[in-house]
């Protein structure tokens, strides 16, 4: 008991020391009370610093009883009674009086222990004595009397080599140093162990310390996670950096290239830390090419640069909030450094538990590696530390002072209690004083470390004048030299150069940097003997000392707003500077301190007590964060993640520690659910907070809005609950501002009595011109918060250092809460209060005051603010204005837009000055202001489309055109927001032709005639960077809401019999047609009349087009059908369906697509041609000389709703055309359109000519299989991180909805398939713990599949149960999965958007993940068509299978609105024909169609266009309906067209006649643009084109400016650029144009493309290639360059053979390489030609492969012999035509005139039979037919 009591004692020695108290804790424990009232009172009397010495008081409690017992059964009861006179002052002890009052009237009948007993068990007599007793013995004495009387926390007692000193003021407590641990040089690891590469990293260093040497095999040689707890000093930077060498080597090659790509975290405790270990860290990797970046408060990082930087270096927090979002780096970090690990201790603590609890969750779910390295000063408990990180035993190392390099002697002062405060001050500079005498006299040098910059001067002078007034002055010189005294006088600071003089120097951060590196430089060339600084210098600049003196330990902390003692961090930091390397053997570290605070740094620095967490003060929060990030989902998630906290490791030690009882200490289940109950606590307060969504019956949580934002802005729970009850839709300024200064994170500022004269002189300056104040405002926390923003914007000065450290503050949270305030406003959708926050958000960020010119910002003083990043010194790096000219602006109060209007001289006139006009407009162009030219298209009613073209209105530098700004849009109507989205804008995209844009949708059914709307576009930093444009809904141009629905009739379901075919009916399997084609039926199969079917998708719209066929099938069998789809993988899809079902009853079906063009017999012979709309549109236009086209009898159009999308024209065309050829022709063409349900079917069935029998618009609620959609908002703003938060929710949605039924996953690209597929696999691993996860069929047979598979991620995935399918797998491949995935032997397939047009796959659950793809000709994600989305959706629910289907769209917060309005209801279809008009106009000119202006007009009438024109006007900007307006419009559409059509000389226009020319006929017939003949009859005409040009030529026509060019390509553009024989433009590297030449070249060198998506671009490019160059043949045949046409002949055949035209002939054939081609010239044979081996006999070919020794197997050569059959050989002969003669061609004195023309009649005949009718060498994947020219 005395041992546990003295301990207690050393904890709280104010309130225990006392006899009295522990006679009655004695009596509390021998007591018959339950151990829980024991307990809790013990807590309240001891306090809860000694809740684990409780504890273990209630373990020894029955021991204890016992003893007592024992003792007063052999004494008298009444010996030994104690009477104590103790007069107790404390409040605390009264407390703890009435208590003990309480006890004794519960126990009365209990036995009582007396002093005596206290004698009995140990205690001391001095103990014993009461206050009068020992008032004059020495507080020392007594203090360390009770130190040895106990054992000491954990029973560690006092050193023995302690031994203390007695002064008159003060008393001196010295620890000698610990002798330095002797280790032999042959016993250390020289750097030679290291291999070659690394060792210049260790460079000036030739063995590894012992220290080091001790952790070098667990470091460097495994990938375990280390924990070194070693002396701060003792070499643990070159721990972090072997750790770091470790990873290199990890991510090197064999050939010592680092490949893999790898993230080094290092998380450094303080700001100023972090900047040195970068210094650091940088110099010494430079070598290896590693990039080392900041990334702090200060340092910011854009996205690119990211991704560049190899080691990061921050702060806990700030690390905190970059993981706090789904950061696509986080699963590249290889290494995560944490420096300081013991802060687990300090307030910041529970940061750190969160990152490290965050890592060791992702590693687990992701089953990646992330190693932690953890570096600490020495600790006591580092095995808890240890256990906490996942540290095995072999890397956790432990050492003591002995390995300190320089041994370190530690002085403690402890200052006796005196009067006043004032007096205490001086007795510490005394203390102090003494001691720098004593080290200077030792001619060493000292520094003193104070807490303020302040104190600096402050406490140098004072101990200059003790120096004066002792006569020591004399012991401080220094020998400068004179270089030394001329630079200290060129100083303009003061103090600086008076200390100077007398050896003395002080360094702060207020000093300006040139005065800090002179005092450094001074201190290390010893030209200073006493250097005073503030703790910084401890932490940023490396500047050992002798001996370093820490004079007073209270220091002002911002965040809590009050002075506090400083952190044992700091005291081991400055301790470690102590002692100079090389040079000292010992070092010497003093702390000076009152005799109250003493007791607590010998404890930290001495005794070493064990390092406990703080986790539980932050729960709340950090439970929030993970709540957002989707980590935690319900309590059972929850309880899993505080496993990976510090808290749970030391919990399950000392829970008396945490509040537990001590039955649940030895209870872990009731332990448990006491962590469950704490869990439940703070959920149920994030619930009531609005953070979470807490839900009590099943402990689910999931995020909010305000959660999310509070997060990501790092805003407390308090906080929130403060925004909850006062935020409003509208406030005043001044409203805001109190509700601002109501946050939580400034409740801690408070008043002084020293700064209230600088702050009552604020308040009349803040009520004069800001907002108005009272003067007792002055004392408030809103008053002083107010008054400190206001001398920030303003750049009051402060000289009170309090003052200016909480405006620091202010300023730094400030930016933060307004800008979460502003998010919130946001998602609440309060224009008014949004615009405003970001206004005020922006001026603190910017430091420009409402009536300031937005010109501030570029000044010194608005950039040199540095509380934020964005007024750090590097945001902007375009010089600075000054501030005589900004003042002189405002003064003048010259806006931003004026200065842009003024003519530089009419601005030099106002300012007086050429040079400050120029200036003015230089930076006023700075300013990121854009141009926004809206144009509104309305789609229904109440939703208008607003489609904004972006210009800048401003200059930016040169080093910023390859950057991107964040741009805000948004649409309101003064009230509500209608619309908002983030939009990254790349400002090279500003320099093209084609400007940026923008288009999105709004709402407008609440508007009225009359009413306003404002487009906003807002910078995301720049103040004064917006632009507001107004704009007015005209009503009476709105569309009428018209939408006739084709109601689903209650029918009897009709059986397939009712085709009374036996052989169509063969082919279904089942036995009835559903609803919707029951209701068709009638009109389909027994009437000829046009019919649009518009019905939701899956509703079997295949079948009801099948139906109309069989009609054709049954009553013309002779004629044919078309089936257009349009997509090419819809168009495969049918086919390889009717392939088989068609085929089978005798019908031939033919592909006419891009990819294959049948020959004229096939296309004859074809019964079913599916093609796509761009095809057919060029096959039939020349239908007049195609007879297979005029046998057209049914066109089906598939998805003909896509009309409204790019390829819509192309459709419009074609029904055009065929109604058009019908009435030529007077047969019936019938013309079937299948869509989705649609608003306007009506518009449609008039223009297809559909009567009512044959108009089917039936709703989008009528599906089969019905549709059950769930639609969820994410709110990150980045593409990547959002898709990687939708993750987890689609894996519990499969988990809930379809865990043993199939589960599509639509994406937008092919690295979303393979990030999908792998996260769901780690689900799968963390929650299920499955090895198998959703495979349906033993490992064993997976395996057999797998071992043919050929991509490597579809291998791991299919492990899983899991599929991957999208276009750049290689065929068989996507076969294998499709199969897999049709057979439910896997469960889900993750998937691009393709799929849902192509393969045919329902799924009871489908997850439409992300609605927006990467544009690259936008250069930005836009969104998925609603048709898209639609279609996917239609792949839901599985008919004969599934009662209903599911589907869960996730997309941006911003667009869930618009998807549930257009999910739900048909939407209208529009034209987009205007756009594409001039080259369809073309196209009817050229097949003599279209003569006239008049002829183009009614041909328009034709369109559907002309059909929506009316209907919707606005939509295509007529603003006149009447049938004037109407004629007047389409009058000036087609002069407009004409126009375009006439300057790119495809026709020619003369008195309203048009006739076509050959450009227009070229155009035409090789189905190219106007625009691209016009481009090549330019660039083709004049001098003969090299090679080089021709392909820069065809490289750039409009045709390619699809080619994607997706993200980080141009770098991989830039490596391909190496590769190939061209140079290309390598500023235009992200340009379609220039990857299409790369890839050109890349085709014929036959270079190896860097991944699979540039084979599909090539595929891509050599789909129009082809086209492209005939159209060019052509071309200059019409110019006449006979050089250049064959050049273009001879790159056809370069094209289409895959080769360059100097390679070799032979290289096309099977077996032959480049070494057998050089064989073959160089022998006998001198075979150089194909034409050579055409032309010899087989045999004669195979003698020469044998003696050349090509060993060539018998089927590669039946395969060269099959290739050199196939070639043509033909015979060609001429003659002149008309009796010419031949030789007269020849003859100089030739009769032909130039100019004329010479018939010339050619014969062909063929050398061989059976020639292939197909190139033999097409490299080009296109099925065509030979051909010559």
């Amino acid at each position: 008991f005395k041992d546990l009591y003295m301990q207690a004692t050393v904890l709280n020695p104010d309130v225990l020391r006392s006899p009295d108290i522990a006679l009655k804790v004695l009596n509390m424990l021998i007591s018959n009370q339950s151990l829980d009232q024991i307990q809790s009172e013990l807590v309240d009397l001891l306090g809860f610093d000694c809740i684990e010495i409780v504890g273990k008081m209630l373990e020894s409690r029955e021991a204890i009883a016992k003893s007592v017992k024992a003792l007063e059964s052999t004494k008298p009861s009444d010996k030994g009674k104690f009477s104590s006179n103790i007069i107790i002052k404390k409040e605390s002890e009264i407390q703890f009086e009435k208590e003990m009052r309480k006890g004794a009237k519960r126990n009365k009948n209990t036995t009582k222990a007396d002093t005596g007993i206290l004698l009995d068990l140990g205690f001391d007599e001095n103990f014993l004595k009461n206050e009068e007793q020992i008032k004059e013995d020495e507080e020392m004495e007594q203090y360390t009397s009770q130190l040895e009387g106990g054992s000491g926390f954990q029973n560690k007692a006092l050193p023995s080599t302690l031994y203390e000193i007695q002064e008159k003021y003060y008393t001196e407590q010295v620890l000698p140093a610990i002798p330095k641990a002797a280790v032999s040089k042959d016993h250390l690891i020289p750097i030679e162990a290291f291999e070659e590469w690394c060792r210049p990293a260790f460079a000036g260093i030739s063995h590894l310390n012992p220290m080091q040497t001790q952790v070098f095999e667990a470091t460097y040689f495994t990938n375990d996670n280390v924990l070194v707890s070693a002396p701060t000093g003792a070499g643990k930077t070159n721990i972090a950096l072997m750790a770091v060498m470790r990873v290199l080597k990890n991510a090197m090659d064999e050939n010592g290239t680092i490949s893999e790509p790898f993230k080094i975290i290092y998380v450094a405790p303080m700001k100023a830390l972090a900047a040195e270990v970068t210094e650091k860290f940088s110099s010494r990797l430079k070598y290896l090419g590693i990039f080392v970046r900041e990334l702090t408060g200060d340092m910011q990082l854009t996205r690119i640069e990211m991704a560049r930087t190899h080691i990061i270096v921050t702060t806990p927090e700030k690390w905190d909030v970059v993981t706090r979002k789904s950061e696509s780096i986080a699963p590249l970090v290889k290494l995560l450094i944490l420096d300081e690990i013991h802060l687990l201790d300090d307030e910041r603590g529970p940061v750190l538990e969160s990152l490290v609890a965050r890592t060791l969750r992702q590693v687990e779910s992701s089953q990646s590696s992330i190693r932690i390295v953890a570096l600490s000063a020495t600790l006591p408990n580092y095995y808890d530390v240890a256990s906490f990180l996942r540290v095995p035993d072999n890397a956790c190392f432990y050492f003591d002072g002995s390995y300190r390099p320089v041994p370190l002697e530690q002085r403690f002062i402890s200052v006796k209690s005196v009067v006043n405060k004032q007096q205490q001050q001086n007795i510490m500079l005394e203390a102090c004083y003494d001691k720098v005498l004593e080290q200077v006299r030792n001619d060493q040098q000292v520094m003193v470390f104070v807490h303020s910059r302040r104190d600096t001067i402050k406490t140098a002078e004072g101990l200059l004048n003790l120096a004066v007034i002792n006569g020591e002055v004399g012991d401080f010189d220094c020998c400068y030299s004179l270089a030394s005294k001329k630079e200290v006088e060129k100083s303009k600071n003061r103090d600086v150069r008076n200390l100077f003089e007398h050896g003395f120097g002080i360094h702060n951060a207020g000093m300006l940097r040139k005065d800090r590196t002179l005092t450094e430089k001074l201190f290390k060339e010893k030209n200073l003997k006493v250097l005073v600084c503030t703790a910084t210098l401890a932490w940023g600049v490396n500047l050992p000392a002798h001996c370093v003196v820490i004079k007073g330990t209270e220091i002002y902390d911002t965040n809590a707003g009050d002075f506090r003692d400083i952190g044992v961090l700091d005291v081991q930091q400055i301790f470690g500077r102590a002692g100079r390397p090389d040079y000292d053997t010992s070092g010497l570290a003093i702390i000076i301190t009152t005799i109250q605070k003493m007791p607590k740094y010998l404890e930290m620095l001495v005794y070493q007590r064990p390092i406990e967490s703080k986790f539980l003060t932050n729960l709340k929060d950090a439970l929030n964060a993970e709540v957002s990030l989707g980590t935690v989902t319900n309590l059972q998630e929850a309880m899993r993640w505080l496993t990976y906290t510090y808290f749970y490791v030391r919990v399950k030690k000392s829970p008396l520690t945490y509040g537990f009882s001590l039955d649940e200490s030895k209870n872990p289940q009731l332990l448990s659910l006491n962590i469950e109950k704490r869990i439940i606590e703070a959920s149920k307060a994030l619930n009531i907070f609005k953070m979470v969504r807490y839900g009590e019956n099943n402990y689910t949580m999931s995020t909010t809005a305000l959660g999310r934002i509070a997060s990501n802005f790092y805003i407390r729970a308090e906080t929130i609950e403060v925004f909850n009850e006062t935020l409003k839709p509208a406030l005043t300024d001044d409203e805001i501002y109190r509700m601002f200064c109501e946050c939580s994170e400034f409740k801690q500022i408070k008043q002084r009595e020293e700064e209230l004269i600088d702050l009552n002189i604020l308040v009349n300056e803040v009520s004069e011109n800001w907002i108005e104040l009272k003067k007792e405002d002055a004392c408030t926390t809103y008053g002083k918060v107010i008054c400190l923003m206001y001398a920030y914007l303003i750049g009051y000065p402060i000289e009170t250092f309090s003052l200016v450290a909480d405006m620091a503050y202010i300023v730094q949270n400030g930016v933060r809460i307004l800008r979460g305030l502003f998010e919130i406003c946001m998602k609440r959708y309060w224009a008014y209060m949004a615009e405003r926050l970001l206004k005020i958000s922006k001026m603190l960020d910017r430091r420009v005051m409402d009536w300031m010119s937005p010109l501030r910002q570029f000044s010194t003083f608005g950039n040199l603010g540095g509380y934020t990043a964005s007024t750090s010194s590097s945001f902007f790096q375009g010089g600075y204005i000054s501030d005589e000219l900004v003042q002189k602006i405002e003064s003048l109060g010259i806006t931003i837009e004026r200065i842009k209007e003024y003519e530089l001289n009419e601005l030099a006139l106002l300012l007086r000055r050429d040079e400050s006009a120029k200036s003015a407009k230089q930076f006023a162009s700075y300013l990121p202001i854009l141009d926004l030219d809206p144009t509104l298209q309305p789609i229904t009613g109440n939703i208008i489309k607003v489609h904004l073209e972006i210009s800048p209105d401003f200059h930016g530098e040169k080093d910023d055109m390859d950057k991107a700004k964040g741009i805000g849009f948004g649409v309101d109507d003064g009230h509500d927001i209608l619309h908002f989205e983030y939009f990254v804008l790349h400002l090279k995209a500003l320099l093209k032709d084609e400007k940026p844009t923008v288009t999105f949708a709004i709402p407008i059914h609440k508007q009225r005639a009359g009413d306003l709307f404002y487009i906003r576009c807002f910078s995301d930093h720049w103040y004064g960077a917006d632009t507001i444009v107004p704009i007015e809904i005209d009503q009476s141009l709105l569309p009428s809401e018209e939408t006739l629905h084709t109601e689903l009739l209650d029918l009897n379901p009709l059986p397939k019999s009712a085709l009374q075919n036996a052989t169509f009916e063969s082919l279904y399997k089942f036995q009835f047609f559903n609803p919707i084609q029951t209701q068709t039926f009638h009109t389909l199969y027994h009437h000829d009349t046009n019919a649009l079917v518009g019905a939701p998708t899956g509703s079997g719209k295949t079948i009801i087009a099948e139906i109309a066929m069989f009609r054709v099938f049954s009553q013309t069998p002779d004629k044919k059908i078309i089936y257009i789809a349009p997509l090419k993988a819809l168009a495969k899809e049918r086919l390889r369906d009717w392939n088989v079902r068609l085929v089978g009853i005798g019908k031939k079906v033919v592909e006419l697509t891009g990819d294959y063009t049948p020959d004229i017999n096939a296309l004859n012979a074809a019964d079913v041609l599916v093609t796509t709309p761009e095809k057919w549109d060029g096959i039939s236009r020349n239908w007049q000389h195609r007879e297979y086209v005029q046998k057209v009898a049914l066109v089906v159009i598939d998805e003909i709703h896509l009309l409204g999308q790019d390829r819509g024209p192309v459709l419009e065309v074609i029904v055009s055309r065929m109604r058009y050829m019908s009435s030529q022709i007077n047969t019936n063409v019938r013309i079937i359109g299948l869509s989705t349900a649609l608003a306007n079917a009506h518009d449609l069935g008039n223009w297809l000519g559909i009567e009512k029998p044959g108009f089917f618009n039936f709703k989008p609620s009528v599906r089969p299989v019905p549709l059950q959609v769930h639609v969820d908002g994410f709110p990150e703003k980045a593409y990547c991180p959002r898709m990687a938060t939708m993750n987890k929710p689609a894996f519990n949605a499969i988990m809930t909805y379809s865990p043993k039924k199939p589960t599509l996953i639509f994406v937008s690209s092919r690295r979303q398939t393979r990030l999908t597929a792998f996260d769901l696999i780690a689900h799968c691993s963390a929650q299920l713990g499955s090895s198998t996860g959703f495979l349906q069929i033993p490992g064993e047979e997976m395996d057999m599949i797998i071992r043919r598979i050929k991509d490597s991620n579809l291998r791991h995935a299919l492990m899983f149960g899991i599929g991957i399918h999208h276009a750049g797998l290689a065929e068989s491949d996507r076969t294998t999965v499709e199969e897999l995935f049709a057979n439910e032997r896997i469960l889900i397939l993750v998937t691009t958007s393709t799929l849902a047009w192509g393969v045919n796959f329902p799924a009871h659950l489908v997850i439409i993940k992300g609605t927006e793809f990467y544009d690259a000709k936008e250069k930005r994600y836009v969104d998925f068509p609603i048709t898209d989305v639609l279609q996917m959706m239609g792949r839901a629910g599985r008919p004969q299978y599934d009662d209903n289907g599911i589907v869960c769209i996730y997309a941006q917060e911003e667009k869930r609105n618009f998807l549930k309005t257009f999910l739900y209801q048909p939407f209208p279809v529009e034209s987009s024909l205007a756009d594409q008009l001039p080259d369809h106009i073309n196209a009817e000119v050229a097949a003599g169609t279209l003569t006239s202006r008049a002829a183009c007009i009614n041909y328009l009438t034709w369109t559907y266009y002309f059909r929506r024109l009316t209907k919707n006007p606005a939509y295509y900007n007529l603003h006149d309906t009447t049938a004037e307006g109407v004629n007047e419009f389409l009058t000036g559409l087609i002069d407009s067209v004409l126009g375009k059509l006439v300057e790119s000389k495809c026709i020619e226009l003369e008195d309203g006649f048009i006739q076509p020319l050959p450009m227009g006929h070229i155009a035409s017939f090789y189905y190219v643009t106007h625009k691209t003949v016009k481009i090549l009859s330019e660039q083709l005409t004049g001098t003969s084109q090299t090679f080089e040009d021709l392909i820069k030529i065809i490289s750039r026509v409009p045709e390619f400016s699809e080619v994607p060019v997706r993200h980080n390509e141009d770098s991989l553009n830039e490596e391909l650029s190496r590769l190939v024989p061209l140079p290309v433009d390598q500023k235009s590297l992200d340009s379609p144009y220039t990857k299409t030449n790369l890839l050109l070249q890349a085709h014929f060198s036959r270079v190896p493309l860097p991944i699979i998506d540039y084979m599909t671009d090539t595929k891509l490019v050599m789909d129009q290639c082809i086209r492209i160059l005939f159209a060019m043949v052509d071309i200059c045949s019409q110019i006449g360059s006979l050089e250049t046409t064959l050049k273009i002949m001879t790159l056809t055949q370069m094209v289409s053979q895959g080769q360059w035209y100097y390679n070799s002939s032979l290289l096309n054939l099977p077996g032959m390489n480049h070494n057998r081609i050089h064989a073959l010239y160089h022998s006998i044979y001198n075979i150089e030609t194909l034409a050579q081996l055409v032309e010899m006999d087989f045999k004669e070919i195979n003698k020469i492969l044998d003696e050349l020794g090509f060993n060539m197997s018998n089927a590669e050569k039946t395969q060269l012999f099959t290739a050199l059959k196939g070639l043509p050989l033909i015979g060609l002969e001429w003659t002149l035509a008309e009796g010419a003669k031949e030789e007269s061609l020849w003859e100089e004195d030739t009769h032909f005139e130039p100019g004329s023309i010479v018939p010339v009649k050619i014969t062909i005949e063929k050398g061989k039979k059976n020639i292939s009718k197909r190139p033999v060498f097409n490299k080009t994947g296109r099925m065509t037919e030979i051909g010559f020219w």
